[in-house]
């Protein structure tokens, strides 16, 4: 009678992607950011008195413009980072 032997089957679906050419976008929570925002904007669009509605506004159009900088911006300088000397405007040839 034979012990059964543990064999590591887990895949690394990363190095794989990277391996076939893949390109796998890391994970964000910019996306939910930016729908919690669109809410919040989407709820000062219902007949509330109008100081909610304005607040709600503001509100939301804030955590909008939040998400969207940090997945534009932020996120996207962290996946393609200048790595490049810094030429300072002359063009070469």
């Amino acid at each position: 009678m034979e012990l059964p032997v543990f064999v590591d089957d887990t895949v690394d679906f990363a190095a794989r992607a990277h391996d076939l050419g893949i390109h796998l976008f890391p994970s964000s929570s910019s996306p939910f950011i930016i729908c919690f925002g669109l809410l919040f904007l989407a709820l000062g669009a219902i007949p509330f008195p109008s100081v909610a509605r304005i607040v709600l506004a503001v509100i939301g159009g804030v955590i909008f413009l939040v998400g969207v900088v940090g997945w534009v911006l932020i996120e996207d300088m962290q996946m393609f980072p200048s790595d490049g000397p810094q030429t300072h405007g002359e063009a070469h040839h």
